[in-house]
């Protein structure tokens, strides 16, 4: 039978196999630090999907946020308006249906050239779009606030908290229910 030393640099009786410490000192992956920072945003990842996994059966069929106010009855009829111009290989600069008529390319709620729009409603409809963009933009926000709090000079599990507190605080979330 294998011996089972007792490593004391890690704590008082945390039981260590040798062979588990020679495969993971042979092979020195937890000692990389693109691994670690890759591990770190993998907790971030799966923390956001577990934040939006109830939504993901509904992601087609209905939008994001609370009935009636911001994303059902601003952004939804506008981003429909800019997916039928886009698809009539038009850039909707005016729209003829909201009072009479004005200037819909200089609205900041058509964002008709923001890029991240522009690439999601080229391949996919509608709701789908409006969705992914709320869930993505809370994803990279997670995402850079955990870069930004490393580049700070915290830790990364400061990084990951830093990162979670920003991504799904009040802040953010609450921004979702009326659909901005």
């Amino acid at each position: 039978m294998d011996s089972v030393e007792i490593d004391f640099r890690r704590g008082p009786m945390y039981l260590v196999h040798p062979a588990m410490t020679a495969k993971i000192s042979s092979s020195g992956l937890w000692r990389n630090p693109r691994f670690r920072t890759g591990v770190a945003l993998g907790v971030i990842v799966a923390i956001w999907a577990l934040f939006f996994l109830p939504v993901l059966p509904r992601i087609s069929a209905e939008i994001l946020g609370h009935t009636h106010h911001g994303m059902e009855n601003s952004f939804f009829p506008y981003a429909v308006f800019k997916s039928r111009a886009f698809a009539a290989d038009e850039i909707p600069i005016w729209n003829p249906y909201g009072f009479c008529g004005f200037p819909f390319h200089a609205t900041m709620q058509g964002a008709v050239l923001y890029p991240p729009h522009l690439l999601l409603a080229a391949l996919l409809p509608v709701a789908v779009n409006l969705n992914l963009s709320v869930m993505l933009h809370l994803l990279f926000s997670g995402l850079f606030t955990y870069y930004l709090c490393r580049e700070l000079g915290l830790s990364r599990a400061g990084g990951i908290a830093g990162a979670l507190v920003f991504m799904l605080g009040s802040h953010q979330v609450l921004r979702m229910y009326p659909g901005h």
